[in-house]
């Protein structure tokens, strides 16, 4: 999956999926003249499709960045814009089309002089690190300890708490 900010001006995100909903993505491999994706066998051909996984709204725009969580597959796009917001959307689940069952806004900047720049998770699912750069910065945010050229600095956060749901095989435990 990737992201398009100018995809119809409200931005969107893009997922490639395959004809056969078995394949991974490491089962694919190309033939050597790069011509036909061909499964690991080497001879059957897969098919693969462009869908748009989220399409960009009035509120959700200008989309950037997205991370995949592990275990739940839910989908973070990072945007880049004024008062840069996080979404988290839900994986495609059995329905008509293959698009997000839905997004939610987890997370917000309150500067126009700030951006969020990079958010990943760690491998569990459980624990994500939220980079915000920063433009203009209050006086009383300068760090000339830290950067000692002109005081500002980026932050890098970690969050925690993140919920895992349970399987029935209890291989994994939110409580871990």
């Amino acid at each position: 999956c990737w992201t398009n900010p100018c995809g119809g001006g409200e931005g969107e995100a893009l997922c490639v999926t395959e004809s056969d909903s078995t394949v991974e993505a490491y089962d694919v491999v190309f033939d050597s003249n790069f011509n036909r994706n061909l499964l690991a066998n080497g001879t059957t051909e897969a098919q693969s499709w462009v869908r748009r996984f989220v399409e960009g709204d009035d509120e959700m725009n200008s989309h950037d960045n997205l991370e995949i969580q592990p275990v739940t597959s839910n989908v973070y796009i990072i945007e880049d814009n004024d008062f840069g917001d996080i979404w988290a959307c839900l994986p495609d689940g059995d329905d008509r089309d293959r698009a997000t069952d839905g997004c939610v806004r987890m997370l917000s900047i309150n500067s126009t002089a700030a951006e969020p720049t990079g958010f990943i998770f760690d491998g569990t699912g459980k624990v994500a690190y939220y980079i915000v750069q920063h433009g203009q910065q209050p006086e009383e945010l300068l760090d000339f300890e830290s950067n000692p050229v002109d005081g500002r600095t980026d932050d890098l956060i970690k969050i925690t708490g993140f919920k895992l749901p349970k399987k029935k095989s209890d291989d994994y435990d939110d409580n871990d």
